[in-house]
């Protein structure tokens, strides 16, 4: 099989939900000299998927090393890993920069970095900015499982805020 090849399989295995035999056909075609360098997020995302937060920020750098971008697309996956793993720090530098993020990643890591700092007038303020509030809500519960209170206490919150 070419890089290519390998890479192509993989791009269909991750979108199927096969996320080791993705990862694996991902380092294949990685690995060559010269790589083919596709798909990149979904990479990254499969090593989380199978290996873990350590081992997918290890696999991004390794995959931008290799030609991957380190574009907002990837910073935005690298951000919500490091919130995964309560580095608020490491979070809080990330959108510090100006990356731009279309799958919206470092939004939702900056709405959650907005619970985890208790800024309910930022979060509030941001809130309006969600066509589905809803899922946004469901993605925090994941980020921040511990501090994030239920959604409906969030919304009567912020319409209070919103009414002083």
């Amino acid at each position: 099989p070419t890089p290519y090849s390998q890479v192509s399989l993989a791009i269909i295995e991750y979108n199927t939900g096969n996320s080791e035999a993705a990862m694996n056909h991902f380092y294949q075609g990685f690995q060559t000299d010269p790589p083919h360098i596709d798909g990149c997020v979904p990479f990254v995302s499969s090593v989380l998927s199978v290996q873990g937060a350590e081992s997918a920020l290890q696999a991004s750098d390794w995959a931008v090393s290799r030609g991957c971008q380190m574009d907002g697309e990837m910073m935005g996956l690298r951000a919500v890993i490091e919130a995964g793993m309560g580095r608020w720090g490491r979070v809080a530098e990330i959108l510090a920069e100006d990356w731009e993020d279309h799958s919206r990643r470092l939004d939702v890591v900056q709405m959650a970095l907005y619970v985890q700092n208790l800024d309910w007038n930022s979060f509030c303020s941001e809130l309006h900015t969600w066509p589905d509030s809803d899922r946004l809500f469901a993605q925090l519960k994941i980020l921040n499982s511990s501090s994030l209170e239920n959604p409906s206490v969030i919304a009567r919150r912020c319409q209070k805020m919103s009414s002083e």
